[in-house]
């Protein structure tokens, strides 16, 4: 069986069993951010980058969603091919 996999706002296709191992992946991991500040807001004048690597306890920490498709519905669609827009 297949499924749509979407990770912030892009979607896949997988195997469901395969979408399942990428979700338990994913919620392992911690999330890495870097964080400009612009020399008008430093303490010291000069502008810089801080980088950041923790785990998200937001209740939305991830914008994942994992959903179902027909074998009928995915035939469809890979047969349509790439959009032209």
């Amino acid at each position: 069986m297949k499924v749509i996999f979407e990770l912030d706002y892009k979607k896949y296709v997988l195997e469901a069993s395969t979408a399942l191992t990428l979700m338990e992946i994913l919620g392992n991991a911690e999330v890495y951010k870097d964080c400009y500040i612009s020399a008008a807001n430093s303490p010291t004048g000069v502008s810089m980058t801080t980088h950041h690597v923790f785990v998200d306890q937001t209740e939305d920490r991830r914008r994942i969603n994992m959903y179902p498709i027909t074998e009928l519905a995915y035939k469809m669609a890979k047969l349509a091919g790439a959009p032209t827009e």
